[in-house]
């Protein structure tokens, strides 16, 4: 294949966990990446360990996801993509009413207007060519009622409907949207939502990335509709549907409280 015969696939949240992972598979497939993130030197340095590993170009931008000016800045630097991998979330535990309304605000934009948005703008370029693949990236906390975070929760919600939603109109198409909701995985993910002490004991058992981004690829391929990683992951799911809500929420309450939780911040 010649690097003008190349199918780009643009991956935000591509500077570590998941992402990076999503990036470096697509990558030995065969695809050229164009790498979405806001810290330049890790998308420096993985860029250049990917283009050196698999000899093909592989791009970055810079882009803070929770800004509109932006988003548009990244669809006007790449008007195209074959693939879209919407990896780019973080979450933030605490009490809502006390955390910074500027952090919950970034969190609504990273992890749902922005997938919205990206989705909507590349979609169209797709169903023109027909073919396109997208992948978005959500979480089994979206599944379920998760205090302490509840904007995290409330938005992968969202990425879940919003995605399976879209995936249904487009049957029949050559463009396919896919939802993976991964479970518990070892990324720098807790430290960002600062959980890192709360997990701490469990993040050793916490899934691999590295498979979870093998999971994904393999399900965005297959044009599968969305998929859990992971058997741990499923059982719980499963268990939890039959659960009466009034259990659920005792025991979700106490697993998610920790002494590190400020009631005042």
């Amino acid at each position: 294949m010649g690097v003008t015969d190349r199918k780009r696939a643009l991956v935000t949240g591509a500077s570590s966990g998941i992402g990076k992972h999503m990036a470096r598979i697509l990558a030995s497939k065969g695809y050229h990446p164009v790498l979405v993130a806001r810290n330049k030197t890790k998308l420096e340095t993985i860029a250049g360990t990917i283009s050196r590993d698999h000899a093909i170009p592989c791009e970055y931008f810079v882009c803070d996801l929770s800004q509109e000016t932006e988003l548009e800045r990244l669809i006007t630097a790449y008007p195209e993509t074959d693939v879209l991998i919407n990896n780019a979330g973080f979450a933030y535990y605490g009490f809502f009413n006390t955390s910074p309304w500027k952090t919950e605000r970034d969190m609504i934009m990273v992890n749902t207007y922005a997938v919205a948005r990206l989705c909507h703008y590349y979609l169209q370029g797709m169903m023109k060519k027909n073919y396109g693949r997208i992948l978005n990236v959500a979480s089994t906390a979206g599944l379920q009622t998760t205090p302490f975070l509840s904007t995290y929760a409330g938005t992968k919600a969202f990425v879940i409907q919003f995605s399976k939603s879209l995936a249904l109109e487009l049957q029949g198409y050559n463009v396919s949207v896919t939802t993976i909701l991964p479970g518990p995985t070892a990324t720098d993910f807790w430290e960002v939502a600062r959980l890192a002490a709360k997990v701490e004991k469990a993040f050793m058992s916490f899934d691999s990335p590295q498979e979870v981004a093998e999971f994904g690829i393999r399900l965005m391929e297959k044009n599968k509709i969305s998929g859990i990683p992971g058997w741990k992951n499923k059982a719980k799911t499963f268990i939890k549907h039959f659960m009466p809500e009034a259990v659920w929420f005792y025991l979700i309450k106490r697993h998610m409280l920790h002494e590190s939780l400020d009631r005042n911040t």
